[in-house]
């Protein structure tokens, strides 16, 4: 078969367009294998290929851009070009392309949308007409339900005479894209027509195309039998698709088969209860690896030591067999024990589960090892599964997770990770195992993706902003991050001080040079699994909130990366630079007496030295948080309390500027620099100029540097998969940052107690963007129940101001207040409304007795050693059978027209492209 493919792009001087594909003639979408295209103008180019390939199969192919052999661009890959071969292979086809930028509308293209919530039944999908010449229309139309067709209408017979009822349906075969060949044969005149969408069994009519009519000119055809009109986009008038969905962390899972904990597997019980609701998304928290120490700390999601690897805790044991070790009885008394426990025991199951898994191991092992499905796992994993796997063995070999105590092996060198990869590798034996428990986790955390998927349910998963200090990833690409420096967060309202997560920062240039290769690995994989994903903490790819490692609290972080002040701009502002006045710790002696009532002498002579006019410094040896913590922590602090070190750790905080950490010279106003003693030095007209400066650097100096920054990072991520994209940008956010998201398609996040508008206390749903996630809770805060009863301003605001009534306020919620919240979430304009499990579960008293508000709230963030502990209060069968709480949730999900046929949200245009 001949092909001539001809597409328009209007190239830079020394670039050329060129074509791959999925034969061998298009070069096995192998781009160094792609095809060169020639142009005579400079944007109209083209080539003719013979192909080679079988009847009712199909060739998929995309333009890519190049100079002097390397890539420069490629077309966005949301949408799947493909030509579908007829049974008569003997054909010529001319294809008309245009370029394919990003869409204005890409979530529609997500696989959430083509493969679950509006997946085509592939059994009852529309033919492709076959006619002896052809012109083959295309359009993308991605927006519409599973009971609905695209069709042509037009002014030909064959068209309906532009009765829709007889309009010309379209294949969905490779839907999103539509396409039908209209048979020129008979044409009787030049094709005038629109799109039409028509219900699928009755062909009545459900919208014309909101655009003038389009027109055709088919009185020239070639000596090519067909002739393929592609890349034409529908625009049709009508409401906007909205879903609900359910936030729960996996840990947080109860079944009566789960063992202590919430496992991969219980997510198919949660997806038949989100079914059984009429819901449409349940998302989760990371689950990656993060084990280190065997405690507690591990119990913290976002600190993982591998961005590929699954954490064990979450495997289920029966379905490996566990019933065949010596293990099967006590494992099922412990988990009859542990299941009825009302809070999750991290540490015990985390400690048994490891047992549990090498006794299957040893049973199972080798079995697992020679099936075809493990050996296509490893074979497709290797690159970071051996590197995993030699990590845990070197930790456990060294018995510590700092790596530069690994002697020859402190440095990553691919020869020698290799080696410990052999079969008379004393640690085989050690990564085998290690192998065997990442691909069963793959495998059940897949097999609960495909379940969803059948049952139209998104799993949406978490991309965690940050990695371990002592992780894998670390340890393999210690180039892509700033080591020396930890990621954190400006203080707000979940923490005064500002959080410190201890992540490294990331490098970024050194990233953009391999092309963000580890972020696009790190996604592909994630799509094994999920549809949608949550960019945690998104600001980082405007700018991340950088701590030195001497440094604990949050409040001594500077943006990164960012636009310093010079002296020369300080001073220009009004303010005469005096660098020991303004970067080191102000301490006079009136403010020592005031912070230390008793035993002041000796704290004072521990800690500090006098300099002059009564005023102190630190000494070296107490000059940073990290060297007075790490005092504290020794046997040498006996005769302090640790009330002393939070004093100190604060005083060391009393600074104006902080100077930069990559620019000597340069400086950046300390966060909240108003609060500390030597601001109130300032003279009025001084205090002002500082203000004005901390105003322009906080809230306008770095708004078009940081959007910047976000372009070259953010596309580049989100083209890496089709999954739905969704940001956390919660917090102090640029100015930027709604642009960027917006123009991205990346849904934001809208939380009504946290209102992004200045001013209000509780946010009005119905105003959020389209493209957006609306939650009333998330994880890192209190919900329904304690966000009621904790505040009294919160229940007047919400009665007085919201519901406008009047009355006695209940201090304790009921079941009807929690049903007006949510009420307000479900209509909010949000195309997602996703509430966590408390919040559901606050519909419902059954079980307010079993847990307190308390208990109820996930993490606290101020706290770094909180215990993330939270189960359900109840199975997840308990919640399948309770039809009450059931039905309450399907008449509040169907009053709000969510996941209906009816919705009346405002209308748009479809499949709009970027220009």
């Amino acid at each position: 078969m001949r092909f001539h493919f001809s597409v328009e792009y209007r190239t830079n001087w020394g670039e050329e367009v060129k074509l791959v594909g999925s034969t061998p003639e298009l070069g096995n979408n192998q781009i160094q294998k792609a095809i060169p295209l020639k142009t005579n103008d400079g944007t109209v180019w083209q080539a003719e290929v013979d192909i080679n390939i079988p009847p009712h199969t199909i060739i998929n192919y995309s333009y890519i851009i190049s100079k002097k052999n390397e890539l420069v661009r490629e077309e966005w890959n949301g949408i799947t070009r493909s030509i579908v071969i007829p049974s008569n292979a003997n054909q010529t086809y001319f294809i008309e392309d245009s370029w394919h930028n990003i869409q204005k509308n890409r979530f529609n293209y997500s696989t959430a949308f083509t493969d679950i919530w509006f997946a085509r039944d592939n059994k009852k999908q529309e033919k492709l007409i076959e006619a002896d010449k052809s012109i083959i229309l295309k359009a993308y139309s991605p927006t519409l339900r599973p009971n609905e067709v695209l069709a042509i209408c037009g002014n030909q017979e064959i068209l309906g005479n532009w009765n829709p009822s007889q309009a010309l349906v379209m294949s969905d075969i490779t839907f999103p894209e539509w396409q039908q060949a209209i048979d020129l044969s008979k044409l009787t005149q030049a094709l005038e027509y629109k799109f039409v969408i028509l219900e699928k069994e009755t062909k009545q009519l459900i919208a014309w195309e909101n655009a003038p009519n389009r027109t055709l000119n088919t009185s020239s055809q070639p000596q090519y039998t067909h002739k393929v009109i592609s890349d034409r986009f529908t625009y049709f008038d009508r409401s906007r698709w909205k879903g609900t969905g359910t936030a729960i962390p996996v840990f947080a899972l109860r079944t009566k088969r789960s063992w202590g904990i919430g496992e991969f597997l219980d997510l198919k019980q949660m997806v038949d209860w989100a079914k059984q609701t009429n819901q449409d998304l349940i998302q989760i928290l990371p689950i990656n690896d993060t084990t280190y120490t065997f405690s507690w700390l591990d119990s913290y999601p976002y600190r993982c030591i591998s961005v590929f690897a699954l954490n064990p805790i979450y495997l289920n044991l029966d379905e490996l067999g566990i019933a065949d070790t010596e293990y099967s009885e006590v494992y099922l008394q412990d988990r009859k024990k542990i299941n009825q426990q009302k809070l999750l025991d991290f540490p015990y199951v985390q400690i048994k589960k490891h047992t549990y898994i090498h006794a299957v191991f040893k049973l199972k092992g080798q079995q697992t090892f020679e099936s075809e499905a493990y050996q296509s796992f490893y074979n497709e994993n290797k690159e970071w599964l051996v590197s995993y796997a030699s990590y845990l063995y070197l930790r456990k070999k060294y018995a510590t997770s700092k790596t530069h105590k690994w002697e020859e092996y402190k440095a990553y060198k691919p020869e020698l990770v290799e080696a410990l990869n052999q079969p008379d590798s004393p640690a085989y034996p050690f990564l085998q195992f290690i192998y065997f428990t990442q691909y069963h986790l793959y495998a059940q955390l897949k097999e609960v993706h495909d379940y969803a998927k059948s049952k139209g349910i998104v799993i949406k998963g978490d991309l965690p902003i940050g990695i371990g200090l002592n992780s894998v990833d670390a340890w393999v690409h210690p180039n892509l991050f700033h080591l020396e420096s930890q990621a954190g967060a400006p203080p707000d309202d979940f923490a005064v001080q500002g959080q410190n997560w201890g992540f490294p920062t990331y490098n970024w240039e050194a990233m953009a040079k391999d092309d963000y290769s580890w972020w696009k690995r790190r996604l592909e994989y994630m799509s094994n699994f999920f549809d949608a994903y949550r960019i945690d903490h998104i600001l980082g790819f405007f700018r991340i909130w950088s701590i030195p490692r001497s440094e604990l609290l949050g409040t001594l972080g500077q943006f990164y990366p960012a636009l310093p002040l010079s002296i020369q701009e300080i001073e220009k502002a009004g303010l005469k630079f005096n660098k020991d006045l303004f970067t080191k710790p102000y301490i006079h002696k009136s403010l020592l007496h005031k912070l230390f009532l008793t035993n002041r002498r000796k704290i004072v002579n521990q800690f500090f030295e006098s300099t002059s006019h009564g005023l102190f410094n630190f000494k070296t040896e107490y000059n940073s948080q990290l060297k007075v913590h790490n005092f504290f922590k020794s046997n040498d602090s006996k005769d302090f309390n640790k009330k002393i070190e939070s004093i100190l750790l604060n005083l060391l905080t009393n600074v104006l500027f902080l100077e930069d950490k990559t620019q000597k010279g340069y400086y950046h106003p300390r966060i909240q620099a108003q609060k500390v003693a030597a601001y109130q030095l300032f003279k009025p007209e001084e205090k002002k100029a500082f203000d004005d400066l901390y105003e322009e650097f906080f809230y306008h100096r770095h708004d078009l540097f940081w959007q910047k920054e976000a372009y070259k990072k953010l596309p580049e991520l989100i083209k890496a998969t089709n999954m739905l994209v969704c940001g956390e940008d919660l917090g102090m956010i640029p100015n930027s940052v709604p642009w960027v998201m917006k123009d991205l398609s990346i849904l934001s996040l809208e939380i009504q107690r946290m209102p992004k508008k200045y001013g209000l206390k509780i946010g009005y749903p119905s105003e959020y963007p389209y493209k957006s996630v609306s939650s009333f809770s998330t994880h890192d805060m209190s919900t329904i129940r304690g966000w009621w009863e904790e505040s009294k301003e919160n229940r007047e605001v919400f009665t007085h101001e919201i519901l406008k009534k009047d009355g006695v306020i209940l201090k304790d919620i009921n079941s009807h207040i929690a049903e007006e919240i949510l009420s307000r979430e479900l209509n909010s304009n949000s195309m997602l409304a996703i509430e966590c499990i408390q919040d559901w579960l606050a519909l419902s008293p059954e079980w307010y007795d079993i847990l307190t508000p308390e208990e109820e709230q996930i993490n606290i963030p101020a706290n770094s050693k909180h215990e993330w502990k939270y189960r359900m209060p109840c199975y997840i069968e308990e919640l399948i059978e309770n039809e009450e709480l059931n039905n309450k949730i399907k008449t509040l999900i169907s009053n709000s027209k969510r996941n209906t046929e009816n919705q009346n949200d405002e209308s748009t245009n479809e499949s709009n492209p970027i220009e």
